[in-house]
């Protein structure tokens, strides 16, 4: 299986250190310009994009029956990522999925029992949460920021919002209630909204350079690719045609 995430990687640590010094401070003021409230430190155990879906007794056997049966499917596919060991951002990006895409999969299958439920509470709250499973208030309440009785208060105050038109997120209304901070939400979701944008990692081929493509990218160059090669059709027809006259 071709891990074009470890290839871009491997790239970007191949970097002399003056370079990688200068890529980290880039993003790390970049991370800090987009989240000016949030903590953009996170701990690897939390990291759920980093961690590696582990598969069961009963997921092995499904996945050898999709192999026979459905090899082309999405389930084989994070299957084969699974038994190869690669996280879940390796999974995401080796098959131009989104992060909201890998997740349901991932929670159906841990449904299903194909797939161990991760230990750590945040990583597991996160795949519920990236899935569409839970909103952002089960979420905070699984991580343990807030209780079931501060939820429900929460939730009581969004109802008589919405009965007297007041629009206002539920974080907001969290925050307002100090029961968290705006370090709290903010990053979460973020990552949750950009959890539903598709990127490839694709690599040119004449200079093998890695770069990111949202989807409207890919769609726009291939309509620049078909219109080159309309052009290169109709002078290709033009010489033909001029070699019948002569």
């Amino acid at each position: 299986m071709n891990n074009l995430y470890n290839d871009f990687t491997e790239k970007i640590l191949a970097l002399p250190m003056w370079v990688k010094e200068i890529v980290y401070f880039i993003l790390k003021q970049n991370l800090r310009n987009t989240l000016p409230e949030s903590d953009i430190e996170t701990k690897e155990e939390d990291l759920y994009q980093y961690s590696c879906p582990q598969i069961t007794y009963a997921g092995k056997k499904e996945y050898e029956r999709l192999k026979l049966e459905e090899p082309n499917s999405d389930e084989f596919k994070f299957f084969e990522g699974v038994t190869n060991h690669l996280c879940v951002a390796e999974i995401t990006l080796n098959n131009a999925w989104t992060l909201e895409e890998t997740s349901q999969i991932y929670h159906a299958s841990i449904e299903n029992q194909f797939i161990s439920k991760p230990e750590n509470p945040v990583v597991f709250a996160k795949i519920a949460y990236f899935a569409g499973k839970i909103r952002i208030g089960e979420y905070l309440k699984r991580i343990g920021l807030i209780n079931v009785d501060q939820l429900e208060t929460a939730m009581r105050i969004q109802k008589e919002n919405e009965m007297a038109n007041v629009k206002k997120g539920f974080a907001s209304i969290l925050v307002d209630l100090n029961l968290v901070t705006r370090n709290d939400t903010d990053k979460i979701l973020l990552l949750k909204q950009e959890s539903k944008r598709r990127f490839v990692l694709n690599f040119n081929n004449n200079e093998n350079e890695p770069a990111f493509l949202s989807k409207e990218n890919q769609n726009l160059q291939y309509i620049e690719r078909l219109e080159y090669e309309n052009k290169l059709l109709k002078t290709k027809l033009r010489e033909l045609l001029n070699l019948g006259k002569k």
